[in-house]
């Protein structure tokens, strides 16, 4: 008597394998690729209930800069350096908005902010930080103040997070809202 074999057969292997690339082909052809992700990160923005980015929207942006270095122009333009949330006439009224900047050639820039709030929300820190460090302004009136920021890998577009603190005890419809340039940058006006 033949003892039967405990192997699978070649055709039962093939069926297995043709099953397990339909999956993977499935699960490839329903994920939604990146600058679709981006797109309706874009759209979401654009919304008149928009509060702010939340962390994921800011982390997918970050890892589509990294494969889209041309990326900052869908949000600034031909602009240097921008918000990626929408403006007003250039002014941002966000308690954390982000600022996109595309790759350059200078190893810092400086930025020119503009803030402008109700006398009781001052003092008013307003808080970068990138890879190179964290630099801080410190407003007690309304007007201008210059930053200069490092930057860590200038030839590499980035995502900026910026912090507002008003005063304690301010109230929020008072916050502050600010406005960003960078002078000597190409196309240094921001996008609104």
């Amino acid at each position: 008597m033949k003892a039967s074999s405990l192997r699978p057969s070649a055709g039962f292997l093939l069926l297995v394998v043709s099953c397990s690339l339909l999956i993977a082909t499935l699960v490839w052809g329903l994920s939604t690729p990146e600058l679709e992700r981006v797109w309706l990160i874009m759209q979401g923005m654009q919304r008149s209930g928009f509060r702010s980015l939340m962390a994921e929207d800011v982390k997918r942006l970050e890892v589509a800069l990294t494969h889209y270095p041309t990326l900052p122009r869908a949000f600034i333009g031909r602009a240097s350096v921008g918000f990626i949330e929408p403006t007003h006439e250039g002014w941002i009224n966000l308690a954390q908005p982000h600022i996109i900047r595309s790759g350059l050639s200078a190893n810092k820039i400086t930025l020119d902010i503009e803030c402008q709030a109700a006398a009781s929300s001052y003092p008013i820190t307003i808080a970068l930080e990138n890879n190179a460090g964290r630099r801080e302004l410190r407003f007690t009136a309304n007007g201008h103040q210059s930053l200069e920021l490092q930057l860590a890998q200038p030839a590499a577009p980035e995502i900026i997070p910026v912090t507002i603190t008003s005063a304690p005890g301010s109230r929020e419809k008072d916050g502050a809202r600010i406005k960003l340039s960078a002078p000597g940058l190409p196309g240094h006006k921001v996008s609104s």
